[in-house]
């Protein structure tokens, strides 16, 4: 993946998602790090509203996805990755906590130490 081609991509994959109230809701859809964190905000609602957010198709859809762009060559795209999905996370919040937890057990190497390395340097997540 691509960084300029990021924002494209994502609505392709979850057409749901660029549909969704978390994306209505302030996000300019021309700026990437703002729609990763939208993307965010809708991952922590699917999580919520799963019974068994481990094993919930569109969760581990999108834990595969975060692996790919965990997997890019192009800097610019792990970078999103971390500013704007796992930064956007926002994990001092109750209702992502879930979600992080979610992360840890879904996400594979590289993706998974980015979030770890995330979470240990911000001290705030430590609570």
């Amino acid at each position: 993946m691509k960084y300029e081609e990021a924002i494209d991509i994502v609505f392709e994959r979850f057409p749901e998602f660029a549909n969704s109230k978390e994306l209505e809701e302030g996000y300019d859809k021309d700026i990437p790090t703002l729609v990763y964190s939208g993307f965010a905000d809708y991952f922590i609602k699917l999580v919520n509203s799963s019974n068994n957010p481990d094993n919930a198709l569109s969760v581990i859809e999108i834990c595969k996805f975060l692996d790919e762009m965990a997997m890019s060559k192009d800097k610019k795209t792990i970078d999103l990755l971390i500013t704007g999905f796992f930064e956007g996370l926002d994990w001092v919040r109750d209702n992502a906590k879930q979600s992080i937890t979610v992360l840890q057990k879904l996400l594979h190497e590289p993706a998974r130490t980015y979030l770890k390395n995330l979470m240990e340097w911000k001290p705030s997540s430590k609570k």
